[in-house]
């Protein structure tokens, strides 16, 4: 079983939700949460977010990723969704915000 398996099992139990309660959070059926759980199948990134705000947990910790870095917790949770949930066209001038708003502020 894959690592993302194994942390979404564990977190779900930690937070005393069945794989039903889950599946209602996220807008999915039971049998895919459980697909998730087993390790028969992966979500796409907007299924991975929403485990995540469902779960209350950054998608490094989902993923079972190192969670030390800036892109963890919450609010990468949420700029994730709204990032996703833009076109193409709108993401990519998104991208070209953020370097230049990293270049003018020295990366910090």
């Amino acid at each position: 079983m894959n690592q993302f398996a194994v942390n979404l099992r564990r977190i779900r139990h930690e937070r005393g939700l069945t794989q039903v309660e889950l599946s209602n959070k996220i807008g999915n059926s039971h049998a895919v949460v459980a697909q998730y759980e087993n390790g028969h199948r992966d979500p796409g990134i907007e299924n991975l977010t929403k485990l995540a705000e469902a779960l209350g947990v950054s998608l490094s910790v989902l993923a079972g990723t190192d969670d030390s870095g800036p892109l963890c917790g919450p609010r990468a949770v949420r700029l994730a969704s709204a990032f996703n949930s833009l076109s193409e066209r709108d993401q990519e001038i998104v991208v070209r915000l953020a370097e230049t708003l990293s270049g003018l502020l020295g990366g910090t």
